[in-house]
């Protein structure tokens, strides 16, 4: 194990061959971040990294597995090109299907982007759904807004009963799953322009 401290005051530290980007703050408990080969330790200020390394790092190796996993299915994956009319009308294709197999009233759908969510729904029925979805295949699409919509129905959160619905309804839920992470991933590593805000 080493420890270097770059020009730039960006400390690194190297484990059984993973190399660690160190970054200190004033925040109460660690987190590693994996977003790029190099994952980021976020310390306490005074917490010695190489503790935390030894402690935690089968817990850290799984997830930098995990994460390299997805980065390679990542490479797989293509984005697809639509036109903001074009995605608006999937959706709202979508919204009629599901508004009527759930029984729910969807009062409005907005748009924004979010780093680490693809929607989310309030019990007033409005749905927000991350812009990047636009790029989606309508598979995925239709998960997410299936998902949040079903939340109108399903008002305990992802309770035993929801999720029995949503694997009912996406019998390849975990794939899908598996798709989105990687879709996370493609974003960050991706310069994708979103053209024409939703």
């Amino acid at each position: 194990m080493f420890f270097a401290k770059s020009d730039n005051k960006t400390d690194y530290i190297e484990y059984k061959g993973i190399t660690f980007e160190v970054v200190k703050r004033k925040v109460r408990y660690f987190r590693v971040e994996f977003k790029s080969r190099i994952p980021k330790m976020i310390l306490p200020y005074g917490t010695d990294p190489g503790k935390i390394l030894v402690e935690n790092f089968p817990r850290i190796r799984k997830k930098y597995d995990g994460f390299l996993d997805h980065m390679e299915n990542a490479d797989r994956l293509d984005f697809i090109k639509r036109e903001k009319e074009e995605f608006e009308n999937i959706i709202n294709d979508l919204v009629l299907s599901y508004s009527d197999e759930l029984k729910v009233t969807v009062r409005l759908i907005k748009y924004r982007k979010m780093r680490r969510m693809w929607g989310n729904c309030r019990s007033n029925g409005v749905i927000t759904l991350n812009s990047k979805l636009s790029f989606l295949p309508i598979r995925i699409i239709s998960y997410i807004l299936y998902h949040e919509m079903l939340h109108l129905s399903e008002r305990g959160g992802h309770s035993i009963k929801f999720r029995r619905r949503m694997r009912k309804k996406f019998t390849d839920q975990k794939s899908i799953e598996t798709v989105l992470k990687a879709y996370f991933i493609k974003f960050d590593n991706e310069d994708v322009n979103i053209k024409n805000s939703l």
